[in-house]
């Protein structure tokens, strides 16, 4: 019986020591340390070669220690991700804006009369209509009127009939008259003319 019990309180040593032992278990302990000496031996080794103390003040400071620094990291990730979609939101905004005053010009730009080698080509209106004064075949544009809108920031749709071609466009400066844009199909240059 007496080996039987010395194994019982050997099990219950590190819960003894660690101060988490139930008060039932404890007062168990503390009968039997009183009567064996070989346990009572074992009790003081465990206790001589522990690191710290333990004490449940110091662990409760631990455990709100731990938990304020993880409240710090989730702020910190609050904010950083707050951060990133601010400047994320910031970004798109400012190329939207640019493509708009892009596209805003090129609309302004294109409110002109055009023409190839003095002879004039388009006669583009505010309206959003059109004026073509020569059969252009490649384009599949015959003399006559017809409308337009910019479909993209630098593509120009001109609409006539049933049908409609998309034209890259782009502006450039000419040393000698006002303007200069140049008229891609299928991205290949496709007409270059002059602003009256």
């Amino acid at each position: 019986m007496e080996n039987t019990n010395c194994e019982m309180v050997k099990d219950l040593l590190p819960l003894y020591v660690d101060d988490v032992a139930s008060d039932t278990s404890r007062r168990y302990v503390e009968e039997h340390i009183a009567t064996c000496e070989e346990c009572k031996r074992l009790l003081e080794q465990m206790q001589s070669t522990r690191q710290l103390p333990v004490n449940s003040d110091m662990r409760k400071k631990e455990a709100e220690s731990i938990k304020s620094v993880k409240k710090r990291i989730a702020k910190r990730i609050c904010i950083a991700v707050f951060i990133t979609a601010a400047l994320v939101i910031a970004v798109v905004g400012i190329i939207v804006a640019v493509r708009h005053n892009i596209k805003h010009n090129n609309e302004i730009n294109i409110m002109a009369i055009w023409d190839e080698n003095g002879s004039e080509v388009f006669e583009f209106s505010a309206d959003g209509t059109v004026e073509i004064t020569k059969d252009l075949k490649e384009a599949n544009l015959v003399k006559g009127n017809a409308t337009y809108y910019f479909s993209y920031i630098d593509v120009v749709r001109i609409i006539q009939g049933n049908g409609s071609v998309e034209m890259r466009v782009r502006f450039s400066d000419n040393q000698y008259k006002n303007g200069h844009m140049t008229l891609y199909l299928m991205d290949e240059p496709y007409l270059e003319l002059d602003q009256e």
